[in-house]
C-alpha cells in the first residue's frame, strides 16, 4: 500500500520493488513502435508547383468572361481532372496498384481510382500558385504521375476557359438576336404610328398652331371681302332695278329732258365705268375679258358723246339713242353683277376650304396630347429595348475579343514553375516522430502499470507501516528466509528477462540497420511468403 508519507525514499524503494513492471512493459511497447515504423512500407511524395499567369493583353483593353474565383476554377477542374475516366487511364498507362499483395491485386477498379483520389493532394498558395502532390510507393511513379496530373490541369484549364467563353459568346448572341427581333417590331409600330399621324405628331404643335392662326386671319380677310363683294352686289342690283324702272316711263316727248338728263347721267356713268375699270386693274390684267369688255362699253359711251357734241347742241337726240345708252348701262350693271357674284362664289369657297383646314388643324391639336401620351409609350419601350440591344451588342464584340483571346492562349494560363522530381527520402513513416512518440508511450505506459500495482498492492513492506495501521508497537521483526528452490527460481526468472530484453533490443537494432540501408522491405517481404 502507498503510505502516507510520499518521500524520495519511497520512490526510490517502489521503483526497484516494481522494476519489471518497468523495464518488461518498456521494452516490449518501444520494441513494437520500432518495428512499427521499419515495417511500415514507406511512402513518397512528389509535388509540381503551377503558377497562375495573368493574361498577357491588359484587362482595361480586354475583359475576360471568365469571373469565377481561382480557388472555384481549380475546384472545378479538380473534379474533372480526378474522374474515373482520367484516372483509371493512368491507373491502366502507368502500371499503378499493381504489387503482389493479394488484397492490392483483388481490390477492383473503382478500389484503385478511390484510393488514387485520396493520394491526389491540391494546396492553394496565398500568392498566385497552387501545388498538386501525389503519394506512393514507387518514387518515380511517384514523380510521373504528379508531372501527368499538372499537365492535365493545364489542358482542361485551357479547354474549361475557352468552353466557358464560347457559351458566353453564343448565349450573347442568341440573346442579341431575341433583342434585335423585339427591337425591329418596336421600332416598326413606331415608325407606322408617325405615318399614320404625319403632321399631328406631338413636335408638329406649333407649327399647326401657328398655321392655324395663318388660316384664321385669311378667313377674316375673306370675310371682310365677302361684306364689301355683297354690299357692291345689292348696290348694284338696286341700280339695275332703277334703271329698268327709269327705262319703262320715259315718253316720246320727254326726249329733249331725256336728251339733256343724258348727257349729265352719260357722263356720271362714265365716271362709274372707269372707276371699275381701275379696280380689276388692281386684280387682273389687261388681257382679261372683264377688263377687255369694259373698256370696251368706255369705248362706245365716249363715241356717243363725241357725235352728240358734232351735231350740235340744237339737234335733238332720238330715243332710239338714249335707249342704246340705257341698254349699255344696264349691261355694264349685269356685267359687273356676274362678275361680283363670280367672286363671292370664289370667297365662299376659298373660305370653305380654310375653313375645313382650321377644322383638320382643330383635330390634330386636340389629338396631340393624347397622340403624346401614346408616342411616349412607343417610344419608352423603343428606347428600354435599344438600351439593351445597345449594351448586349457591347457585350457580344467584348466576349468575341475575349473568345480570341483564349483561343490564341493570350489569356490567364497556367505554367509550371517547378516540375515534380523523384523524391529521395520518404514522406512517411517519419522514423524520428514515431521513436519519439513510442519512447513517450512506453515510458508513460511503464511507469503508469507500476504506479497502478503499487497503489493496488495492500501489502505492508516497512514495520512502520503495519505499526501506523495497527496504531500498537512492534516488539520485534522477522526476516524473509528464503530456500534454496526459491533462490534458483528467481535467478532464472532474471536471467530469462535480461535475454528476452536482450533479444529484443538486438531484433530492434538489426531492423533499423535494415531499414537504413534499404533490405528491410526485401525481408519483409520474404518474411510475410514464409508465413
Amino acid at each position: 500500500m502507498i503510505p502516507k508519507k510520499f518521500d524520495l525514499d519511497y520512490c526510490k524503494d517502489a521503483l526497484l520493488r516494481r522494476k519489471w513492471y518497468l523495464i518488461i512493459p518498456f521494452v516490449l511497447l518501444f520494441s513494437s513502435g520500432i518495428i512499427y515504423a521499419v515495417t511500415t512500407p514507406k511512402i513518397y511524395k512528389a509535388d509540381t508547383v503551377i503558377l497562375v499567369q495573368r493574361q498577357q493583353v491588359p484587362s482595361s483593353y480586354v475583359r475576360s468572361n471568365i469571373t469565377t474565383s481561382l480557388r472555384d476554377r481549380i475546384n472545378t477542374i479538380q473534379q474533372q481532372v480526378t474522374s474515373r475516366t482520367n484516372l483509371e487511364g493512368l491507373i491502366k498507362r502507368l502500371g499503378l496498384y499493381a504489387s503482389k499483395d493479394p488484397s492490392e491485386q483483388e481490390a477492383t477498379m473503382q478500389d484503385k481510382v478511390e484510393r488514387m483520389r485520396r493520394d491526389i493532394e491540391i494546396h492553394l498558395h496565398r500568392s498566385a500558385a497552387f501545388s498538386i502532390s501525389f503519394t506512393g510507393t514507387d518514387p518515380r511513379k511517384v514523380a510521373e504521375i504528379a508531372n501527368a496530373l499538372a499537365s492535365n490541369f493545364i489542358d482542361e484549364h485551357l479547354k474549361v476557359r475557352e468552353e466557358q467563353s464560347i457559351g458566353t459568346t453564343r448565349f450573347l448572341e442568341s440573346e442579341l438576336a431575341r433583342v434585335e427581333t423585339t427591337l425591329s417590331e418596336k421600332e416598326a409600330a413606331l415608325t407606322a404610328y408617325k405615318k399614320q399621324h404625319m403632321g399631328g405628331l406631338p413636335e408638329d404643335l406649333d407649327t399647326n398652331l401657328r398655321i392655324m392662326e395663318q388660316l384664321n386671319q385669311k378667313v377674316s380677310s375673306l370675310e371682310q371681302r365677302l361684306d364689301e363683294a355683297r354690299t357692291q352686289k345689292i348696290m348694284l342690283e338696286q341700280q339695275i332695278v332703277n334703271l329698268k324702272d327709269s327705262a319703262a316711263f320715259v315718253s316720246v316727248d320727254e326726249q329733249d329732258i331725256f336728251a339733256s338728263e343724258d348727257v349729265t347721267d352719260g357722263s356720271g356713268q362714265l365716271y362709274k365705268l372707269r372707276e371699275q375699270l381701275k379696280a380689276l386693274r388692281l386684280s387682273y390684267t389687261d388681257n382679261y375679258p372683264d377688263v377687255v369688255k369694259v373698256k370696251k362699253i368706255i369705248k362706245q359711251i365716249e363715241e356717243n358723246q363725241e357725235q352728240e357734241e358734232a351735231q350740235g347742241p340744237l339737234e335733238t337726240p332720238s330715243s332710239e339713242g338714249g335707249d342704246s345708252i340705257m341698254t349699255a348701262q344696264q349691261e355694264v350693271f349685269e356685267f359687273q353683277l356676274a362678275s361680283l357674284r363670280k367672286t363671292i362664289r370664289d370667297l365662299q369657297s376659298e373660305k370653305a376650304r380654310i375653313e375645313k383646314q382650321i377644322g383638320s388643324l382643330k383635330e390634330r391639336i386636340n389629338d396631340t396630347p393624347n397622340r403624346k401620351l401614346t408616342l411616349i409609350s412607343l417610344q419608352r419601350d423603343y428606347n428600354t429595348i435599344k438600351g439593351q440591344y445597345d449594351s448586349l451588342l457591347g457585350k457580344k464584340l467584348q466576349s468575341e475579343l475575349a473568345e480570341n483571346l483564349e483561343k490564341r492562349q493570350k489569356g490567364e494560363q497556367f505554367i509550371i514553375l517547378d516540375p515534380a522530381r523523384a523524391p529521395e527520402k520518404p514522406f512517411s513513416p517519419n522514423i524520428p516522430r514515431i521513436i519519439l512518440m513510442t519512447l513517450l508511450g512506453a515510458l508513460a505506459a511503464s511507469f503508469g502499470l507500476a504506479f497502478t500495482v503499487e497503489y493496488l498492492d495492500e501489502s505492508f513492506r516497512d514495520f512502520s507501516d503495519l505499526a501506523e495501521f495497527l496504531q500498537i508497537p512492534v516488539l520485534a521483526l522477522i526476516p524473509w528466509l528464503q530456500t534454496t528452490t526459491e533462490v534458483r527460481r528467481r535467478h532464472r526468472l532474471k536471467v530469462f528477462a535480461y535475454c528476452l530484453s536482450g533479444c529484443l533490443l538486438v531484433a530492434v537494432c538489426i531492423g533499423v540497420f535494415l531499414w537504413l540501408n534499404g533490405d528491410l522491405q526485401g525481408l519483409v517481404q520474404r518474411i510475410r511468403s514464409l508465413v
